[in-house]
């Protein structure tokens, strides 16, 4: 068992960690510490002290988790991985993030090719060699890289390329709160990225190792069960990193909120040992533990030892030792010791979402089910069980759901419910299917077969709840001050002998502190946000009440931008969308977003855009109509303190008042000649001009404010800075945002091209 003092002192290490990302978050620490220290040296004379703290460390101890928590931050730091001199981002000094150089990489492919959103095969490789010109460079860089699928097809890793593309810098988070995807690359010691046109392979390299039985068992299982059944069944075995899903199939399990089903987790780690501990009861303890820890090591390397996986493997190992020497483990405890121990391997893991959520759904299943067991005492035990499994992670995991993303999956728990024989079948039957195809795949692949039905009703179910009114609602992402707070009544509803008696008041508390703050938000925000995206334009107007969103993008934008961003800003559904063009790209995005929120009006300008954008709306979601509303020339839209004209339709030029500010939105390049029409149109004073497109001279009549400049060109025009006194760019700025009160903000400035670790 873990005295205390090794709780204080882990608890101390992992805060370390964790302050990392605050401002002065050490600071904080060392005053909490002295705190507890100074409560602990007066515990006699303070009576309301609970006993477990008068007698718990002494105050020296506290000192020493102060020691421990700053030698954790310290610890980070050195590990923190950066450019080495002889990095890619170092030895080619043209490379900045608004270009794109044109190189020819030579290296060593390190990951199995994986399929992006875009329909891109993405892998990293070992770079030794960079050409620029009829320049030559020894370097030593990760880079991510991405060709088609075609030309990926007999790409593994160990083998020897040389690709020639495009160089450029991961692109940093360009929205509020945003996925930062070069971040996510430099916590892999990568800081560069190439687009492949080419890829010549110079060495076959071994074509064995754990990547090669992967896709053995991949194969096996999707030649038997289906494109989308096959993968359900090996992301189950392998995890989701290792197997191409489906799009559509992600989404609907992550918004079921049954995301952690395809991902290899604790609990298939829990299934898969409880199936070979069920097979083996005949066999002496001993022989049972070194067959499960086996199979927990052959899992482990499936799945890629992936933090999640990695906790579970050493619980699994910690419990089937508990077995054999007949001894009762302490869960808090060991699950402590675990987490440390693999934050001293990889500190960076404390920013990994899958190890947060992982440990946190763990420890609420290891303090809260008995809770939850004792309550529902009235139902079967095995009902019981099945309810409060996923209530008890769903309680410890929501509150950091909400500060990443805003979102509820409201029929989480009943999918959970629901899903649970289905999961346990498949994971069983896949890892066994998994195992006989790497050994035969014909005999894999006849086991994987009698798993279709169990994967296809899943699948029918997962869809069913998706497709339920309000599946998810978007409540906005909660403050760090919020999350603390929480957390600290979920742990005093656990500790604290007056909140397990009331706990109805810590959860009416923690209702207030999520509802209130986003219902006076959304009853004051009045906000204006303008994505980076150039073709179309994307903007956000929110007010009290109402949204409007102007554009939607292409697919690939709606689902990895619009989409997390209204979610993050609480935004439910759009009022009235406008489309300014309609591209065949473009209308599938509209289908996209219309499948995951409802839109109560979509305008268009008059024209042939218009007619194509109705035939989209009459052909998707026909349980949610969408008004059509065909905009004239002229005709005004008016949505609260939000008026839209269309001045022109082909190629749009709109003008918006947005809260007594004339704004002006022109597309379309010199050859379209918006500024002859310019000159004779008939204007308000335009206080923003924001320009999409190639740039041209204005007319001297147009003296604007401000100009945004929303363009992918290497630099910002110098003759925009010389028209208005205030001016933004895209590629510089990324998503810039303007409230009344507090006027234009970026989300990115200067110093912000390169990616930081926390």
């Amino acid at each position: 068992m873990l005295p205390f003092s090794g709780v204080v002192l882990c608890l101390a290490f992992i805060l370390g960690l964790l302050t990392t990302g605050m401002a002065w978050g050490w600071l904080v620490l060392i005053l909490l510490g002295l705190m507890a220290a100074l409560l602990r040296s007066q515990a006699t004379r303070i009576k309301w002290l609970p006993f477990a703290w008068r007698m718990g460390p002494p105050a020296w101890h506290w000192f020493v988790a102060i020691g421990v928590a700053l030698a954790a931050i310290g610890y980070l730091h050195i590990r923190v991985p950066y450019p080495s001199p002889l990095d890619i981002s170092r030895t080619v000094p043209q490379l900045t993030s608004a270009t794109r150089l044109e190189a020819t990489v030579v290296g060593t492919v390190k990951t199995f090719p994986g399929v992006t959103r875009s329909q891109k095969s993405r892998f990293h490789l070992q770079a030794s060699q960079v050409i620029v010109g009829s320049e030559s460079q020894r370097v030593r860089s990760k880079v991510y890289v991405t060709v088609t699928q075609k030309q990926a097809q007999k790409i593994h890793p160990s083998q020897t390329v040389e690709i020639s593309g495009f160089l450029y810098q991961p692109p940093r988070a360009s929205l509020p709160k945003g996925f930062d995807f070069a971040q996510k690359l430099a916590r892999q010691s990568i800081f560069v990225g190439l687009s492949g046109q080419k890829i010549k392979i110079t060495d076959a390299g071994s074509t064995w190792g754990w990547w090669a039985l992967r896709q053995r068992i991949v194969r096996s299982q999707v030649r038997y069960l289906g494109e989308t059944e096959g993968a359900l069944v090996s992301a189950m075995v392998l995890g989701g990193r290792s197997v191409d899903m489906p799009g559509k199939t992600q989404d609907d399990f992550r918004q079921a909120g049954l995301a952690h089903a395809l991902a290899a987790s604790g609990f298939h780690v829990s299934l898969i040992l409880a199936a070979v501990l069920a097979f083996t009861r005949p066999l002496p303890l001993n022989q049972q533990a070194a067959i499960g820890c086996g199979t927990l090591l052959l899992f482990g390397g499936l799945s890629g030892f992936t933090p999640s996986v990695s906790r579970a493997i050493l619980m699994g190992i910690a419990s089937l030792s508990a077995l054999v020497t007949n001894r009762r483990k302490q869960s808090v405890g060991l699950l402590l010791m675990i987490a440390v121990f693999l934050l001293v391997i990889n500190p960076l893991w404390i920013w990994d979402l899958g190890f947060q959520l992982s440990f946190l759904a763990t420890f609420g299943l290891i303090i809260s089910i008995p809770t939850f067991m004792k309550v529902l005492d009235w139902l079967p035990p095995r009902l019981a069980a099945l309810i409060a499994v996923p209530l008890a992670a769903t309680l410890w995991t929501l509150p950091l759901q909400l500060f990443r993303f805003g979102i509820v999956p409201v029929y989480g728990l009943l999918a959970n419910i629901l899903a649970t024989g289905f999961l346990v079948i498949l994971t069983v039957g896949g890892f066994i299917s998994g195992l006989m195809a790497a050994l035969l795949p014909p005999l894999g692949g006849a086991v994987a077969g009698l798993l279709y039905y169990p994967a296809h009703v899943l699948i029918w179910m997962v869809d069913a709840v998706v497709q339920l009114p309000g599946s998810t609602t978007a409540l906005g992402t909660v403050s760090i001050l919020q999350l603390i707070i929480l957390y600290a009544l979920l742990l005093g509803a656990w500790l604290w002998p007056w909140g397990q008696r009331h706990w109805q008041f810590a959860l009416a508390t923690a209702l207030c502190i999520i509802v209130l703050p986003v219902w006076q938000v959304q009853s004051n925000r009045f906000q204006v946000t303008l994505f980076d995206s150039v073709n179309p334009p994307i903007m956000v107007i929110q007010q009290p009440g109402a949204t409007l969103l102007v554009n939607s993008g292409d697919p690939v934008t709606v689902q990895q931008s619009v989409i997390p961003f209204l979610g993050r800003q609480g935004v439910n559904g759009i009022d009235v969308a406008i489309a300014t063009t309609s591209w065949p790209r473009l209308e599938e995005g509209w289908q996209t977003l219309l499948q995951r929120m409802p839109i109560n009006t979509l305008s268009a300008g008059a024209g042939k855009d218009a007619s194509a954008i109705t035939d989209m709306l009459s052909a998707s979601n026909p349980r949610a109509p969408v008004e059509m509303q065909v905009l004239q020339a002229q005709q005004p839209l008016t949505l609260g303190q939000v008026e839209v004209t269309f001045l022109r339709n082909q190629p749009a030029i709109v003008l918006m008042k947005i809260a007594q500010k004339n704004w002006l939105l022109l597309t379309g390049g010199p050859q379209s000649n918006p500024q002859a029409w310019l000159q004779t149109a008939q204007l308000p004073e335009i206080d923003v001009l924001w320009w999409v497109g190639q740039p041209g001279p204005l007319p001297e009549t147009l003296k604007p404010e401000t100009i945004i400049y929303s363009n992918k060109d290497r630099s910002l025009p110098a003759s925009f800075e010389k028209l208005a006194p205030n001016t933004y760019w895209a590629v510089r700025d990324g998503a810039i945002q303007w409230t009344p009160s507090n006027g234009f903000r970026t989300t990115l400035s200067p110093g912000d091209q390169t990616a930081e670790i926390f």
